[in-house]
């Protein structure tokens, strides 16, 4: 399906819409008004500097250059060198995926028209995203203070022809790039350089990649679990609605229901009427005696709603807080043209973005730790209601059965609790204390990107163990959507009888997990819920 072209307005933009601009490569263009409006920006700053008003990196240096006043024949020349001097980035570069969001993200805080960039000068950059040269981008070294200075400025160097790009599945310099697309790279003016840079551009287009697997990896949760629910032989009483009404949590509510209603019709799950029956008929009423049934599940069965509900609070709250900052004009300064004024500022700054990204680290983390539980149980044949041990079907001893599943997924949740110590508060002050705090927001954001992909594999191995012991039970008793989430398993992972590697299999699932064919399962009216109006922002 071809995706209409987006108009960009500067006020709109979600994070599901980046992701169709990163990874579907949906054509950017503006809507009406907006060229207008960066005109009038521009055009303000003109005459302010003409009348003589004193402007933060226009008649001035910038950062531990700030004390000198700059003349202005030199502006232009003080821009590029603004962008050789902060391009210091090191490591493997960003994916084109992550690169293409933040262009969209910079265009979409530009043409706010607060900015006093160039119309030509936005074009270029809206040329080379729809045109898909991407720049190369490394990945490291933003401190997330006067914003992502070092990966914005990678890319706005490619605006002038410098630095080096991939384009048509080649890595080469810009400016063959540029010549090559038809496109004329620009000469910088008065506050091009700082307008390009100085911003939170990068980290919010990289966030919002990050929110949208995350939503869905949330989503994609309650589906396994609900699988697990089942292949475990788990009660279904604990999520009864009527008990769910007494903890106002809403996240918990909708996941309570999603359970419910993604295990209707199971032959596998216990409803509370079969488990009362089940041990009402082992009780005599005249001696202890122990049970053939537990009357409970373990916590990472029966707690499922109240771990799985933040998670999905969580990421409500942090999707409205990157979407904000997308929408955001968040350069220093900001000429505004109804005002005719300059107003130096630290919008610039991304603590926004740090703090959300550390907390969705922590919510996917959440995930993972709780799947990680369930697989244990799975391995463990006294924690799985007659299951063999490790779900090895045929001549255990000598095979292993899904032994090894349980150490990658271990490993991940061991892994991903490190990477949970929040960045947001290591800041280092730099630039003679003048950036003397830093967000690292960026570094969070790519952080928090390895997190919700290392979550997709931990899913992806419950999967694969739920459909195991589905098999093992009879998978016909499975309910209908369970019995979807089974079937969809089985497209990339065959039945296991025999030991073999399941790297390729965790892969492939753990793909489809982070493609949406997982949380499809959940149709918009199960997963949907809203917030107290009073208590939640609303983007």
């Amino acid at each position: 399906m071809t995706l209409t072209p987006l108009q960009i307005d500067g006020s709109t933009l979600t994070a599901d819409i980046v992701a169709e601009v990163a990874r579907k490569f949906r054509r950017v263009a503006v809507r009406p008004g907006r060229i207008e409006a960066m005109q009038r920006s521009r055009e303000t700053l003109e005459r302010l500097v003409a009348s003589g008003t004193m402007i933060y990196g226009v008649t001035t240096g910038m950062g531990g250059m700030r004390q000198f006043l700059v003349p202005e024949h030199v502006s232009s020349q003080m821009q590029l060198n603004l962008l050789r001097a902060v391009a210091s980035n090191v490591g493997e570069p960003f994916s084109e995926e992550a690169v293409r969001a933040s262009m969209l993200a910079r265009l979409n805080s530009l043409c706010r028209g607060h900015s006093a960039i160039k119309v030509a000068t936005f074009s270029v950059l809206l040329d080379m995203l729809n045109a898909r040269v991407h720049p190369v981008v490394p990945t490291k070294g933003s401190l997330g203070a006067s914003g992502d200075l070092g990966p914005l400025a990678a890319i706005a160097l490619a605006v002038t022809g410098e630095g080096m790009v991939t384009y048509q599945g080649e890595r080469l310099r810009a400016s063959d790039a540029l010549h090559r697309a038809g496109i004329e790279p620009i000469t910088l003016e008065t506050k091009e350089g700082l307008a390009l840079v100085n911003g939170t551009s990068f980290m919010a287009g990289l966030g919002a990649l990050v929110m949208k697997d995350m939503e869905t990896i949330s989503q994609t949760a309650d589906v396994v679990a609900s699988l697990t629910i089942e292949a475990l032989t788990a009660r279904l009483g604990p999520f009864d609605e009527r008990v769910h009404q007494q903890k106002p949590h809403p996240g918990q509510q909708v996941t309570a229901r999603n359970i419910l209603s993604l295990t209707k019709g199971s032959r596998m799950a216990i409803s509370e009427e079969e488990l009362q029956q089940a041990i009402g008929s082992q009780h005599n009423g005249t001696s202890t005696r122990k049970s053939d049934m537990l009357i409970m599940d373990a916590y990472s069965l029966r707690c499922i709603p109240h771990v799985h509900g933040p998670v999905k609070e969580c990421v409500e709250w942090s999707k409205a807080i990157v979407e904000r900052e997308l929408n955001s004009s968040n350069d220093d300064p900001l000429i505004l043209a109804e005002q005719q004024a300059c107003f130096h500022n630290g919008h610039f700054h991304g603590q926004y973005i740090a703090m959300t990204m550390d907390m969705v680290a922590i919510a996917a983390t959440t995930i993972s730790m709780i799947s990680d539980r369930r697989i244990d149980r799975y391995m463990d044949q006294n924690h799985s209601s007659g299951l063999p041990p490790f779900l090895c079907r045929n001549n255990p001893g000598v095979c292993m059965g899904l032994m090894g599943i349980q150490f990658l997924s271990s490993s991940l949740v061991a892994e991903d609790r490190a990477r949970c110590t929040p960045l947001s508060i290591q800041s280092i002050p730099s630039t003679e204390d003048f950036q003397d705090v830093v967000s690292m927001g960026l570094a969070a954001a790519r952080r928090t990107q390895e997190v919700v992909c290392d979550t997709a594999y931990v899913l992806a191995s419950e999967l694969i163990c739920a459909a195991q012991a589905a098999d093992i039970r009879g998978a016909h008793k499975l309910s209908e959507l369970g019995r979807q989430t089974y079937e969809l398993t089985r497209q990339f992972v065959p039945a296991i009888t025999n030991d073999v590697s399941v790297t390729p299999f965790v892969e492939e699932v753990a793909k489809a997990i982070l493609d949406g064919q997982y949380a499809a399962f959940l149709s918009p009216a199960m997963d949907e819920y809203r917030w107290p109006a009073s208590t939640v922002p609303v983007s």
